[in-house]
Order: structure tokens, then sequence, then C-alpha cells
């Protein structure tokens, strides 16, 4: 619909409309359409970016409090086990932590694939556990596996902690009825199981990172790598090696 005016001078007949057409609004309707599904990965890449933000700080944060807890504790960091809740005896080696993080949050990985659970970073213990098993005759004692700081030769390569894609972490319910077994084993750790296999199988997720994971060093520094490099990675005291049951 349209209202038409005449200008007596200029004998023009202007015209002035009321809206748009159907035509229109269509046209209109579909160029937010094809906006919409070019920007929406772009913008689930923003998100995914700041998921992994949030997942490098927690990374800091652990090994500035792995550092404190170390210079503590005659350059030992914590000692690893089985399976260890909050609230049990001994601590896992996160509530070994909480006195010098006095944050349960950063044990949260926003990406982790089971949301009901609350402690998502694995400690290194693969090199600590097999030479604890070696001088111990093939026996390795309760809650004693401890990485040595003093021993390792290569900090800036040395992985220490960081994301996990092993899926076999035992997590019970939230609706569990004793309330400390909710949030998943506070010791989960590399000592007998791969913890950065950076490919799905039968016990690991998929890389959920971009197809990689986060991985903190002794050195401090925190890194994304989507595969096992020989020449930045290593689970060795004294040489580059990978994750292996193999001393």
């Amino acid at each position: 619909m349209s209202n038409k005016f005449i200008d007596k001078n200029k004998k023009i007949i202007l015209q002035v409309r009321d809206g748009f057409t159907l035509i229109e609004l269509l046209v209109v309707i579909s160029i937010i359409a094809i906006l919409a599904v070019m920007l929406l990965p772009a913008l689930e890449q923003a998100r995914q970016k700041a998921r992994q933000t949030v997942d490098i700080n927690n990374l800091k944060q652990i090994g500035l409090a792995l550092e404190m807890y170390t210079d503590d504790n005659n350059n030992f960091y914590p000692s690893l086990g089985p399976t260890f809740y909050w609230g049990e005896s001994p601590p896992g080696w996160s509530e070994k932590l909480y006195p010098y993080t006095k944050n349960k949050n950063i044990y949260i990985n926003p990406d982790y694939p089971i949301k009901n659970d609350k402690f998502n970073y694995f400690l290194e213990g693969n090199q600590a556990y097999l030479l604890a098993k070696q001088s111990g005759s093939g026996y390795v004692a309760f809650d004693s596996v401890a990485t040595n700081r003093t021993m390792i030769q290569y900090p800036s390569a040395f992985v220490l902690s960081g994301d996990t894609d092993y899926n076999g972490f035992t997590v019970y319910p939230q609706t569990s009825n004793n309330p400390i077994y909710a949030n998943g084993d506070t010791d989960k750790d590399d000592m007998t199981q791969n913890c950065l296999s950076f490919q799905q199988d039968s016990t690991h997720w998929a890389p959920y990172w971009n197809g990689g994971l986060n991985i903190l060093f002794a050195d401090g520094h925190v890194a994304w790598f989507n595969h096992y490099d020989p020449n930045s990675i290593t689970f060795r005291y004294y040489t580059f090696d990978p994750w292996s049951m193999n001393p």
C-alpha cells in the first residue's frame, strides 16, 4: 500500500511507501540466513579459543602450585597412587595442591568429555613408577611414586601435567550416596596408562582441542600438540623418549 502526493508546482507525483513487499522481506531474510551460516563457524571457533585459554591458564596455575609444593617437599612433586577421591586419606595430588591453589575450579577443563568429573588433568608419574618398580623388585608401595625435580635434565621438554584423552579413569555418578565420589579421581596420572595418545581408540577419546591437547612442561610453559614430537616432548629424566611401560 502507498499514498500518492502531487507537487502542483513541478507536476510530479510523489509516492510514499508504507512498508516492504513480501519479496523484499524474503530477500532480507535470505541474506540474514546466509550471513548467519557464514558467521556461526567463526563464532564457535572463537568460543573454543576462549575455552582453550581457560584451560591453558588452569595448567599454568597448576604448574605454579606444583613448583611451590616441590619447594616445600625436598624437590619431589606430589606422590601418586591408585584412585583417590576428594576427602579420602591419603589425598590425591589435586587435593595435595589445594593449600597452594585455594581453588578447585582450576582442575576443571572446559572441554573435558565427562562433565560431572571435576578433576580433569593428569600428573606425570610414568618415569618415577618404572624406577620404583625396578628398585622394589617389581613392587611399588601404595602412594609412593613421586617425580624428582632434580633428575629432570630437559625441563622444557619433560611432560609434567596436561590435558588427557585417556577414558578409563573411574567416575562415580553425582547421585552417589557418598558425596566425595561425585567428582571423579583426584589422582589422575600416567603411571600405567598413556594419558597423551593424541588419537582415538578403545581407551582414548579423540583429542578435544582442535585435534590436539595442551601440555604443561616442567619449566612451567604450556604448549598445544596434536602428536608426539620426539624433539619437543619426553617422559624420561635423561633421554627423549615417548610414554612407555619399558624403563
